[in-house]
Parts: structure tokens; C-alpha cells; sequence
């Protein structure tokens, strides 16, 4: 009977090894997966927040030519630059966007869709910034942290709540 269990020893310690092993690389894996999605979503944030700041900007500078309160902005495609609609958009008396024209939505979350040239992050919460019944900006959330606030007063665009 004892040279029965010593035969087994090596098939048993063998899976064990196995096992462990196998144990040992999915943690492994599984942490750097988690660590992965983590960055790609720090990505995707600063990404959208730059791409916000580039289009209030740029906004900005077309009102600086016109001084016009409401802006007619043709849509390009990236790929080959052909008109993909027209945004119309209204700016306050500093030439910063506080509104989009024409669209159903509320207004920041009008704000967000309009002004991502690609739709970095998804599932967007908005909040309006409100200051004595008076509407100073918005509120971004992902995931239910702050992504980022943008002020209609001097377009600041930031990932920091300053009320």
C-alpha cells in the first residue's frame, strides 16, 4: 500500500504545481488587465476634457471674427473634410459657447455631445452649475467621479470643482 502512495506523490505534486502555477499567472494577469482598463480610462477622460477645451476654443476664436452671438459652424468629416452639417451655437458677451441651438437635449448635455469630436467616454452624467437661479455652467461626471466643469463666464474647462 505505502508503494502505491509513493507513486502517486509525483502525479499529485505535479498537479498541485500546476495548479499553483496556474493560480499564480491568472492573479498576475488579472491585475495588470485591471491596471490596463484603468489606464485606457484615464485616457479617455483627459482625452474628452481636451477635445471639450479645443472646441470652446475654437468656438471663441470664430466669435472673435464675427462677434456675432450666434454661431453657424459647418461639421467637417475628418477623413476627407466634406461639410457633415451645420452646429448653431450661442456664446455669451466674452465669445464663449453657453448653448447649442436647435437641439432637444438639456443644455449641457447639449454642451457635451456637440463639442467631442469623438465620443471619448460614454454614459455621461450632466448637472447644471447653478448660482443664485442663475445658470453659471456645467457639471461632467463618468462613473461618478467629476470628469470635468466648464464655466460659460471665461470658459474654463477643468477636472476641479471651484463653485
Amino acid at each position: 500500500m505505502l508503494s502505491k502512495i509513493r507513486g502517486q506523490t509525483p502525479a499529485l505534486f505535479k498537479l498541485v504545481m500546476v495548479l499553483l502555477v496556474t493560480v499564480i499567472l491568472y492573479a498576475v494577469l488579472a491585475q495588470k488587465s485591471t491596471q490596463l482598463h484603468t489606464q485606457i480610462d484615464q485616457y479617455r477622460m483627459v482625452k474628452s476634457q481636451l477635445e471639450f477645451l479645443q472646441s470652446v476654443n475654437e468656438i471663441r476664436s470664430l466669435w472673435l471674427s464675427s462677434q456675432n452671438q450666434i454661431l453657424n459652424i459647418d461639421l467637417l468629416e475628418n477623413s476627407n473634410l466634406e461639410s457633415h452639417g451645420t452646429l448653431t451655437v450661442r456664446v455669451n458677451e466674452q465669445g464663449f459657447v453657453e448653448d447649442i441651438i436647435g437641439s432637444s437635449k438639456s443644455q449641457c448635455a447639449a454642451l457635451f455631445d456637440a463639442l467631442q469630436a469623438t465620443q471619448a467616454v460614454d454614459d455621461v452624467k450632466v448637472r447644471r452649475n447653478i448660482v443664485e437661479n442663475n445658470t453659471i455652467g456645467c457639471f461632467f461626471y463618468y462613473k461618478g467621479n467629476l470628469l470635468f466643469q466648464y464655466r460659460f463666464r471665461n470658459g474654463i474647462v477643468n477636472s476641479t470643482s471651484l463653485n
